[in-house]
């Protein structure tokens, strides 16, 4: 069945030497745009047993009740518990009563995430099919399809909130961040956008950096203490504190994830931007760089928070597309660019090649191949296995804050 994917790939790249050559509007263009845009809902909806994450939501969907007598105890309850946000319930409610399928959530969550994706992605650059292969490739697609769903809820709303922002539409901005609250908590990440400034130059990176790497330093200090009052408390939210506060990381972890989140991105935008002649849509690159740049020194020095960074990803996947569009067309500082993109897709053969022994698993293997509805359960049971080990917390302590 994966000749599903082969397909997806093969069309983009057809679409992609066909249209994304074209810098205005083009009907054919926008409707070949959005058929893609289906076929990724379609593989997403379609799907069974994709990835890790999404047995936990298919087990807890399982539990939940088909009639609730009590709907607002009900709610309160998952959030002490689960710390699952009201809306995502209801949603998870509504499939159970109609449908007592997952595959209804899957299927609305789908539609959710790629349309917003895909808006995004139409508005802020000109190469779509280079940009769906991108999202592809960097498993962004997969990670937002069936790992962090109720967080991808959250993030279909916030994305077009940051674009309301930069129309100067502030109001349908707080609407949507506050809808996103509902879903998934970290939708407050969303409320740094309209005020962060961060400097566009060579020397704003290397002060980032090098501030990143002392926080870094005492971390354990700061964190210790963060961990320590949320001890004190009780609910799902202060248990949520302390399993991502205890999570640390070597220098050469650190390392990785400057690269990663801020030394890679910052070369993609610093050349994207210098390039970009209007002056409407440079302004908003600079606020996405700024954006970019406090999610990365967040992901970065507290490895427990990378998933923040998922709120930048898709904007900054749009400015990589228009980078390697114009790899070659620019000779300045071209050994740079090139290796930059080489190493930002070696960084994801590395990540996503990774060998689980217990298991006989690679990273990869969680989606590949593609298993679609009436897959027998045992045929895809290894990704069970694979993700539970990927999740445990080894005893040797290297990855856990010792706090005292």
């Amino acid at each position: 069945m994966s000749i599903v994917y082969v397909i997806f790939v093969a069309l983009c790249c057809y679409y992609s030497y066909k249209y994304d050559g074209i810098e205005g509007h083009d009907a054919h263009k926008s409707h070949r745009f959005w058929l893609m845009c289906i076929y990724l809902i379609c593989l997403a909806a379609f799907s069974y047993g994709l990835g890790g994450d999404k047995f936990t939501y298919m087990e807890e969907f399982d539990n939940y009740p088909e009639k609730v007598g009590n709907l607002k105890e009900y709610i309160s309850l998952r959030i002490l518990l689960y710390g699952q946000m009201p809306l995502w319930t209801i949603i998870n409610l509504l499939c159970k009563k109609l449908f007592d399928s997952f595959y209804a959530v899957q299927f609305i969550e789908a539609v959710f995430i790629n349309c917003s994706v895909c808006h995004i992605a139409q508005k802020y650059t000109h190469r779509h099919f280079l940009f769906l292969i991108v999202y592809f490739f960097t498993f962004t697609y997969f990670m937002f399809n069936t790992e962090i769903m109720r967080e991808a809820f959250a993030l279909s709303l916030c994305l077009p909130a940051f674009d309301a922002w930069m129309e100067n539409r502030k109001i349908r901005y707080l609407l949507l961040v506050s809808i996103g609250l509902t879903f998934h908590i970290s939708a407050l990440i969303a409320l740094l956008f309209p005020i962060v400034r961060i400097k566009y130059s060579n020397r704003a990176i290397l002060w980032i950096s090098a501030i990143s790497l002392g926080v870094w330093t005492t971390c354990d200090i700061v964190m210790g203490k963060i961990i320590l009052a949320a001890l004190g408390s009780i609910g799902s939210f202060a248990q949520k504190i302390v399993s991502y506060g205890i999570q640390t990381t070597s220098f050469f972890g650190w390392l990785r994830s400057l690269l990663l989140f801020l030394v890679f991105p910052f070369i993609v935008y610093y050349f994207t931007i210098k390039w970009e002649k209007n002056t409407e849509s440079k302004e908003k690159m600079l606020r996405l760089y700024s954006y970019q740049m406090v999610l990365g020194f967040i992901a970065t020095t507290f490895v427990g928070l990378s998933r923040f960074n998922n709120y930048c990803v898709i904007f900054y996947l749009t400015f990589l597309s228009n980078y390697l569009y114009n790899l070659f067309k620019h000779k300045e500082h071209l050994i740079i660019r090139l290796g930059n993109a080489i190493a930002i897709f070696a960084f994801v053969i590395w990540t996503y090649g990774v060998y689980w022994p217990k298991s006989d698993t690679y990273y990869f293997e969680l989606w590949y191949p593609y298993t679609t509805v009436g897959t027998d359960p045992r045929d895809v049971e290894y990704r069970i296995q694979a993700h539970g080990e990927a999740t445990s917390i080894e005893d040797e302590g290297n990855n856990i804050r010792t706090i005292e």
